[in-house]
């Protein structure tokens, strides 16, 4: 009797106190990203080959274009389980996790092989840490490079003392790195920095050639400074919560086509910037030089003005130390 009555708490147990992996899973994912993307496009056929290798245990489903709000809206309804993630950029994680900004820092990087021996280094050190934050992650994503536009040409440093600069909203690192470098920066959301080109309320953007064209700021701007000034990074994240419900077979799943998704994304970015770069031409875009004297000055003051810039509550202080000691070395080699 004892013995059947052990069994039936036995088969009691799997059954009713872990129902959950039994049950079929819909993730609700939201973007910012409109359809049609690259991002649409790769994580929608990561989404259709889950779907079919779990056998219809696992969907996902996307909110793209902003319908579900901005990043800290997104974050917002993530913490109430209305969305169960989100692709994000650096600065839309702040809420959650600084980390990722680490990397967005104006003139931290000078060359790719500066950013590519870093994120070797950093970026499963930076996923963990996302992890750690209730955030799991499925690799890092770089949109390439940030380049200053302009409506008129800018060969120095000293132009850009008396123009205003567009900081995004939100994003008190870019915001604490400008006034670094003796700038003037005008804090904005991205939807309102068309109108304010055409206004004058800014006169200087920073975009990737491909978010330039995206966003029409070509129609105003007309010179693009051939300098890359920061590196946008960004990752698909799924709350923990939600992620940890999945059996471990379908975890591994998810977890290797959102991958092999965001490696794909992740090498497009030089592509992108060459594509978009030659339609940006073909529109009238003229592409200027920063005189060495110039380029210097900045880089000067980026390294003077890093510990200032370590203090701000949104940067994680210890990584950011790390990341530009290893810098150091690697400069020094």
């Amino acid at each position: 009797m004892n013995i059947l009555i052990k069994n039936l708490l036995l088969v009691f147990s799997i059954i009713f106190l872990n129902p959950i992996w039994g049950q079929n899973t819909e993730f609700k994912i939201a973007t910012l990203a409109p359809e049609g993307s690259a991002w649409m496009q790769r994580f929608s056929t990561a989404a259709d080959d889950i779907y079919e290798q779990t056998d219809g245990r696992v969907s996902i489903r996307y909110y793209a274009g902003g319908v579900m709000g901005d990043e800290n809206q997104v974050l917002q309804k993530m913490r109430f389980g209305q969305l169960n993630g989100g692709m994000f950029t650096a600065s839309g994680l702040i809420q959650r996790y600084a980390g990722l900004n680490n990397y967005t820092i104006p003139f931290l990087f000078r060359d790719a092989e500066e950013v590519n021996n870093v994120r070797e280094r950093y970026d499963q050190i930076l996923i963990n840490q996302l992890g750690d934050a209730g955030l799991k992650s499925f690799g890092l994503i770089t949109g390439g490079y940030a380049y200053v536009f302009s409506k008129e040409p800018i060969e120095n440093l000293q132009q850009l003392s008396s123009l205003r600069v567009w900081s995004p909203e939100g994003d008190p690192i870019s915001f604490s790195a400008l006034e670094t470098l003796d700038l003037s920066p005008i804090e904005m959301p991205i939807s309102d920095v068309l109108l304010g080109l055409q206004t004058g309320l800014v006169d200087i953007v920073s975009a990737t050639t491909s978010a330039a064209l995206i966003l029409q700021w070509h129609t105003i701007v007309r010179y693009m400074v051939d300098l890359p000034i920061l590196y946008t990074i960004g990752t698909l994240v799924i709350d923990n919560r939600a992620f940890n419900r999945l059996s471990p077979q379908d975890q591994l799943i998810v977890a290797t086509h959102l991958n092999n998704a965001s490696l794909d994304l992740d090498a497009l970015a030089e592509s992108d910037h060459q594509q978009a770069l030659n339609v940006l031409s073909q529109f009238g875009l003229q592409i200027t030089s920063i005189d060495q004297n110039s380029l210097d000055q900045w880089y000067d003051r980026v390294d003077e003005g890093i510990d200032q810039i370590s203090l701000n509550r949104n940067i994680d202080k210890e990584s950011l130390e790390s990341i530009y000691s290893f810098l150091n070395e690697y400069r020094a080699q």
